[in-house]
Order: C-alpha cells, then structure tokens, then sequence
C-alpha cells in the first residue's frame, strides 16, 4: 500500500469507530486509491490512446482500470457508511444501519 493511502486509512481508523470488517473494506479501498494512481501514472506517461495494427484508435485498458478502480472505492466507503458523515459536525452522526459509526476519535 502507498504511503498515501496508509495516511488515508490511519486517518480514517483515528477519526471513526469501526468494526473489524469495515477496517477490511477500508483496506480493500485504500487498495483501490493505488490501482487507480498506478493506471494514471501510465497514462500520464503514454496517454490514453495507442493505435492497434490496423491503426484503429484504441483506449489503452488502464482508463477502465481507473474508472473500475474509482467506482470500486466509492462503493466500499458507501458500505462502511462514510461516505454521509460530516466530520466537521459538532456532534456524532449516527447513520441508519450504522449506529455502530461515531465522529470522532477512538
């Protein structure tokens, strides 16, 4: 995992109260923030099309793999109900299904 995304999901785990299966989706999305910067950093370097053998256009597949890589970590935080707190909230957010969330720290 990037030093980055271990500073995203040390900041999550200081900021919320979690169950030990959220801390697993939470990896699995820090693991799509590197996916996703490993795809762009290849297309920053080669763009995002290459011409085949017929000289056809073609996107090169790490644009999918950003797209996949940026919906699969939208979805995993959706799960762990992060994605409706406010951190900036003066009192806990208690979230419908997730009453086991708190803002806050630990």
């Amino acid at each position: 995992m990037s030093p980055s995304s271990q500073e995203w999901l040390r900041a999550i785990l200081e900021d919320f109260v979690l169950e030990g299966y959220h801390v697993q989706l939470l990896v699995l999305a820090a693991e799509c923030l590197d996916r996703a910067a490993a795809a762009r950093e290849f297309l920053a370097e080669h763009g995002q099309t290459y011409q085949d053998d017929r000289d056809n256009t073609k996107a090169y597949p790490q644009c999918r793999i950003v797209e996949a890589a940026i919906a699969s970590h939208r979805q995993l935080v959706r799960e762990c109900g992060l994605d409706v707190c406010d951190p900036g909230s003066s009192h806990p957010a208690t979230i419908k299904g997730h009453s086991h969330l708190r803002v806050g720290r630990n």
